[in-house]
């Protein structure tokens, strides 16, 4: 299945302001566009580049535990966390489970 981009949503995440800092956003795709990751509102966080940046290079499992906004923000999206295999995942999204680390 081809990956769903939508240029007008992910410009829209520029005019949000970060989960955790409160400043400019950018788009975060929860499952990677390289994983197949869509552009659709529930694969998406709002976060500054320095929180985006910081994700990436943690992983979203230590970023949600280090800030409790982000879990509460995937769980409102419909993401859960699958505690054996430690990964947040979205049945609901099209293409069947999404996972990232």
């Amino acid at each position: 299945m081809a990956r769903i981009i939508d240029k007008k949503l992910l410009r829209s995440y520029h005019d949000k302001k970060c989960l955790i800092c409160n400043t400019q956003a950018e788009s975060h795709h929860i499952k990677s566009k390289g994983s197949g990751g869509h552009d659709l509102d529930d694969n998406l966080l709002p976060l500054c580049r320095v929180h985006h940046a910081q994700c990436h290079a943690i992983g979203l499992n230590r970023f949600a535990m280090k800030y409790i906004q982000i879990a509460d923000t995937l769980l409102a999206k419909g993401w859960q966390f699958d505690d054996y295999n430690a990964k947040w995942i979205n049945y609901s999204l099209l293409g069947g489970e999404s996972d990232r680390d």
